[in-house]
């Protein structure tokens, strides 16, 4: 079980949920889906490295960039909110994580009981991360501060839009990747009927400075990745990614985006093996089908559909088996467009 608190974060102004082992969160636009995931994503450490070879700040922030605007303030709710917070608790491990709003820089900290741990601090409007804390008066005087970093479990967030940020990681970090190729591929023929062999980074047009990532064909062939289908090419880049950061939550928004029929059976095949290895996942969609696809194939699992939605930034929520769905369905109630009626 997930315990999650949030308050004054995004669109959230304040909220609580309770997430079993397999989650999916359902409801219409702005409903507060994508912040709770983003808060879970945070929730470990808002400033460590992530698979993506980015903070995990410095990702949503190119997730949800807009023209040219730099900085961090878009995590706090609506742009002014003095404090944020994003409390978490998997099994028997706890985290609080606090946002401080300063004059021109937001500061994270960790606060468990009366200990806080200083992760450092970013611009409010520049794309500087730094984890240095040069400690605003109010905080230095309101805590007793620790040097031990507190531990959580790691986190991935996986939407098709971070597709291409983490093939450039996939680059960067390519020493640390090669290791996990040939079980990626493995495993991805083992759940397709396209048989690779293994992952490669090589030139592409004979230049050595056009690097491309290819999979190897079974016949000997190369493909590009960014050659292969949508569905292929999200299935394989979850699959890097989970392998260089082996998380304890799993978080997958916009569930069939870019994903046809096939893609998603062969996602939920191998979202069966990771959560039989003791992993969480939390997934969101828009699509009613797909999500009672979801909830029919994880059923033994223990499963829930969690509807979402925000009334003035409080998130309301209501839990959702597979039968009550069907069975509002009958009804000629479309959940995704029913919160004001069900929450």
């Amino acid at each position: 079980m997930i315990k999650l608190n949030i308050r004054n974060f995004r669109g959230i102004v304040e909220g609580s949920l309770e997430l079993p082992r397999v989650s999916l969160l359902l409801g219409g636009n702005n409903a507060g889906k994508t912040s709770v995931l983003e808060a879970l994503f945070l929730a470990p450490n808002p400033l460590r490295t992530t698979a993506y070879n980015l903070k995990a700040v410095r990702v949503l922030q190119k997730l949800h960039e807009t023209l040219q605007v730099e900085g961090y303030l878009f995590l706090m709710n609506q742009y002014n909110a003095k404090e944020a917070e994003i409390e978490i608790k998997v099994e028997d491990k706890i985290n609080k994580i606090k946002i401080y709003n300063d004059v021109d820089k937001l500061f994270f900290y960790s606060l468990i009981n009366s200990d806080a741990f200083p992760y450092g601090y970013t611009e409010k409007f520049s794309n500087v991360i730094s984890n240095r804390f040069p400690m605003p008066d109010e905080l230095r005087e309101k805590y007793i501060w620790s040097s031990k970093h507190p531990s959580f479990f790691e986190a991935l967030l996986y939407h098709p839009n971070l597709r291409k940020l983490a093939w450039e990681a996939f680059r960067d970090r390519w020493a640390e990747i090669i290791p996990v190729t040939f079980k990626v591929a493995s495993e991805f023929s083992g759940i397709s009927w396209e048989q690779i062999t293994n992952i490669t980074l090589e030139p592409f047009g004979g230049s050595p400075r056009n690097l491309s990532l290819y999979v190897m064909l079974k016949d000997g062939g190369r493909v590009r990745l960014g050659d292969l289908g949508d569905g292929v090419q999200s299935l394989i880049t979850l699959l890097l990614l989970y392998e260089i950061s082996k998380p304890k939550i799993l978080l997958v928004d916009d569930l069939e985006s870019h994903m046809n029929p096939r893609a998603l059976n062969l996602l939920f095949e191998w979202l069966l093996e990771r959560i039989e290895e003791g992993i969480y996942i939390v997934a969101s969609t828009h699509n009613l089908e797909v999500g009672k696809k979801f909830l029919s194939y994880f059923e033994e699992w223990g499963a829930e559909g969690i509807l979402l939605g925000l009334k003035e930034g409080i998130l309301k929520h209501k839990k959702l088996s597979l039968d009550k769905i069907e069975g509002l369905e009958q009804e000629g109630i479309d959940v995704r467009v029913a919160e004001p009626y069900l929450l």
